[in-house]
Protein backbone atom coordinates (compact mmCIF):
# COMPACT_ATOMS: atom_id res chain seq x y z
CA UNK A 1 0.00 0.00 0.00
CA UNK A 2 1.10 3.35 -0.74
CA UNK A 3 -0.02 6.28 1.74
CA UNK A 4 0.59 9.22 -0.77
CA UNK A 5 -0.83 7.75 -4.17
CA UNK A 6 -3.73 6.18 -2.15
CA UNK A 7 -4.45 9.83 -0.50
CA UNK A 8 -3.45 11.19 -4.45
CA UNK A 9 -6.10 9.02 -6.07
CA UNK A 10 -8.79 9.63 -3.22
CA UNK A 11 -9.18 13.37 -3.67
CA UNK A 12 -8.78 13.21 -7.37
CA UNK A 13 -5.13 14.81 -7.95
CA UNK A 14 -3.29 14.58 -10.89
CA UNK A 15 -0.47 11.85 -10.38
CA UNK A 16 2.49 13.09 -8.11
CA UNK A 17 5.83 12.72 -10.18
CA UNK A 18 8.69 11.85 -8.29
CA UNK A 19 11.86 14.98 -7.75
CA UNK A 20 15.04 14.67 -9.30
CA UNK A 21 17.41 15.23 -6.66
CA UNK A 22 20.26 17.17 -8.87
CA UNK A 23 17.23 19.73 -10.25
CA UNK A 24 15.10 19.18 -7.04
CA UNK A 25 12.36 19.86 -9.65
CA UNK A 26 9.55 17.06 -10.55
CA UNK A 27 11.58 14.40 -12.69
CA UNK A 28 10.36 14.51 -16.77
CA UNK A 29 8.37 17.83 -16.86
CA UNK A 30 9.18 18.73 -20.23
CA UNK A 31 5.39 19.60 -20.10
CA UNK A 32 4.55 21.39 -16.86
CA UNK A 33 0.70 21.93 -16.84
CA UNK A 34 0.71 17.81 -16.87
CA UNK A 35 2.13 18.59 -13.01
CA UNK A 36 -0.54 19.32 -10.37
CA UNK A 37 0.89 21.74 -8.39
CA UNK A 38 -1.01 21.65 -5.27
CA UNK A 39 -1.33 18.17 -5.05
CA UNK A 40 2.51 17.75 -5.80
CA UNK A 41 3.32 20.50 -2.92
CA UNK A 42 1.27 19.44 -0.55
CA UNK A 43 0.10 15.85 -0.40
CA UNK A 44 4.01 14.67 0.60
CA UNK A 45 4.34 18.04 2.65
CA UNK A 46 1.38 17.07 4.90
CA UNK A 47 2.22 13.26 5.35
CA UNK A 48 5.86 14.44 6.43
CA UNK A 49 4.40 16.43 8.72
CA UNK A 50 2.14 13.14 10.07
CA UNK A 51 4.92 10.96 10.52
CA UNK A 52 7.21 13.90 12.13
CA UNK A 53 3.97 14.12 14.72
CA UNK A 54 3.53 10.73 15.22
CA UNK A 55 7.09 10.69 16.50
CA UNK A 56 5.26 12.90 19.72
CA UNK A 57 3.53 10.73 22.22
CA UNK A 58 0.45 13.14 22.09
CA UNK A 59 0.88 13.05 18.22
CA UNK A 60 0.71 9.07 18.10
CA UNK A 61 -2.19 9.47 20.81
CA UNK A 62 -4.42 11.96 19.03
CA UNK A 63 -3.83 10.18 15.21
CA UNK A 64 -4.31 6.39 16.46
CA UNK A 65 -8.21 8.35 18.02
CA UNK A 66 -8.63 10.39 15.23
CA UNK A 67 -11.83 12.21 14.18
CA UNK A 68 -13.21 13.87 11.03
CA UNK A 69 -13.73 16.85 12.96
CA UNK A 70 -10.10 17.38 13.94
CA UNK A 71 -7.94 20.92 12.77
CA UNK A 72 -4.92 18.49 11.54
CA UNK A 73 -3.40 21.48 10.11
CA UNK A 74 -3.01 23.22 13.94
CA UNK A 75 -2.50 20.24 15.49
CA UNK A 76 0.19 18.71 13.50
CA UNK A 77 2.03 21.94 12.18
CA UNK A 78 1.11 24.30 15.30
CA UNK A 79 2.40 28.11 14.74
CA UNK A 80 4.18 26.73 11.44
CA UNK A 81 1.08 26.01 9.45
CA UNK A 82 0.41 29.75 8.06
CA UNK A 83 4.24 29.14 6.79
CA UNK A 84 3.66 26.18 5.73
CA UNK A 85 0.89 27.03 3.81
CA UNK A 86 2.42 30.13 2.09
CA UNK A 87 5.75 27.92 0.88
CA UNK A 88 2.93 25.21 -1.00
CA UNK A 89 0.86 28.29 -2.33
CA UNK A 90 4.32 29.85 -3.53
CA UNK A 91 5.21 26.22 -5.16
CA UNK A 92 1.67 26.36 -6.85
CA UNK A 93 -0.33 29.30 -7.37
CA UNK A 94 -1.18 32.32 -4.45
CA UNK A 95 -4.88 32.64 -5.61
CA UNK A 96 -5.92 29.29 -4.53
CA UNK A 97 -9.74 29.56 -3.25
CA UNK A 98 -9.79 27.66 -0.20
CA UNK A 99 -6.28 26.10 0.23
CA UNK A 100 -6.24 25.54 3.91
CA UNK A 101 -9.39 23.52 3.73
CA UNK A 102 -7.90 21.37 0.96
CA UNK A 103 -5.00 21.01 3.23
CA UNK A 104 -7.04 19.98 6.03
CA UNK A 105 -9.12 17.29 3.55
CA UNK A 106 -5.45 15.68 2.69
CA UNK A 107 -4.78 15.94 6.22
CA UNK A 108 -8.22 13.66 7.17
CA UNK A 109 -8.03 11.21 4.16
CA UNK A 110 -4.25 10.09 5.12
CA UNK A 111 -5.09 10.06 8.94
CA UNK A 112 -8.11 7.74 7.67
CA UNK A 113 -6.02 5.64 5.25
CA UNK A 114 -3.14 5.12 8.06
CA UNK A 115 -5.76 4.33 10.76
CA UNK A 116 -7.52 1.68 8.58
CA UNK A 117 -4.41 0.14 7.22
CA UNK A 118 -2.93 -0.31 10.69
CA UNK A 119 -6.31 -1.71 12.02
CA UNK A 120 -8.48 0.26 15.07
CA UNK A 121 -6.54 -1.45 17.92
CA UNK A 122 -3.24 -0.68 16.98
CA UNK A 123 -1.31 1.18 19.33
CA UNK A 124 1.46 3.87 18.50
CA UNK A 125 4.30 1.29 18.30
CA UNK A 126 2.66 -0.11 15.17
CA UNK A 127 1.82 2.98 14.00
CA UNK A 128 4.84 4.62 13.91
CA UNK A 129 6.62 1.66 12.27
CA UNK A 130 3.84 1.95 9.17
CA UNK A 131 4.74 5.70 9.20
CA UNK A 132 8.30 5.06 9.49
CA UNK A 133 7.88 2.35 6.42
CA UNK A 134 6.17 5.18 3.82
CA UNK A 135 8.40 7.87 4.94
CA UNK A 136 11.50 6.70 2.17
CA UNK A 137 8.09 7.30 -0.66
CA UNK A 138 6.97 10.44 0.99
CA UNK A 139 10.63 11.74 0.89
CA UNK A 140 10.72 10.51 -3.00
CA UNK A 141 8.24 13.57 -3.35
CA UNK A 142 8.43 16.00 -1.31
CA UNK A 143 9.58 19.48 -3.04
CA UNK A 144 12.97 20.62 -1.33
CA UNK A 145 11.71 24.51 -2.11
CA UNK A 146 9.23 23.94 0.77
CA UNK A 147 12.15 23.42 3.26
CA UNK A 148 9.61 21.17 5.24
CA UNK A 149 13.07 20.22 7.52
CA UNK A 150 13.87 23.49 8.68
CA UNK A 151 9.80 23.86 9.32
CA UNK A 152 9.47 20.90 11.21
CA UNK A 153 12.94 21.57 12.75
CA UNK A 154 14.17 18.15 10.96
CA UNK A 155 16.81 18.88 8.50
CA UNK A 156 17.12 15.48 7.73
CA UNK A 157 13.70 15.38 5.60
CA UNK A 158 15.75 17.78 3.26
CA UNK A 159 18.69 15.79 2.75
CA UNK A 160 19.44 14.47 -0.62
CA UNK A 161 20.24 11.03 0.76
CA UNK A 162 17.32 10.29 1.72
CA UNK A 163 15.77 10.76 -1.67
CA UNK A 164 18.31 8.25 -3.43
CA UNK A 165 17.14 4.91 -4.75
CA UNK A 166 19.18 1.94 -5.70
CA UNK A 167 20.37 -0.66 -3.56
CA UNK A 168 23.33 1.41 -1.70
CA UNK A 169 21.00 4.43 -0.68
CA UNK A 170 18.38 1.38 0.31
CA UNK A 171 20.90 -0.04 2.79
CA UNK A 172 22.04 2.61 4.01
CA UNK A 173 18.38 3.96 4.72
CA UNK A 174 17.40 0.98 6.10
CA UNK A 175 21.25 0.83 8.96
CA UNK A 176 19.52 4.86 9.28
CA UNK A 177 16.07 3.10 10.44
CA UNK A 178 17.10 0.29 12.75
CA UNK A 179 18.58 3.17 14.76
CA UNK A 180 15.84 5.67 14.23
CA UNK A 181 13.04 3.12 14.76
CA UNK A 182 15.20 1.82 17.93
CA UNK A 183 15.91 5.22 19.63
CA UNK A 184 11.94 6.25 19.19
CA UNK A 185 11.10 2.98 20.42
CA UNK A 186 13.64 3.52 23.73
CA UNK A 187 11.94 7.04 24.01
CA UNK A 188 8.46 5.81 23.94
CA UNK A 189 9.19 3.36 26.46
CA UNK A 190 10.42 6.05 28.54
CA UNK A 191 8.10 8.03 28.26
CA UNK A 192 5.43 5.61 29.25
CA UNK A 193 7.85 4.40 31.90
CA UNK A 194 7.18 7.65 33.46
CA UNK A 195 2.95 7.47 33.59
Amino acid sequence: MSLLHDVQKNLGYAPLIKIDITTDAPLNTDDDTRVDKFGQAAIPAILIGIYEYSKTEIGAEELLKATAADDWMLKIFAEKRKQILEAILTYNQPTLPNPMQKLEAIADEAIMLINEAIGKDADSAKLISYLEAQKTEILLYLLPDLQMGVLLNNTVLDDDINKMEGPISSLMKNIGGAFSNHEAKTDLEKKEANF
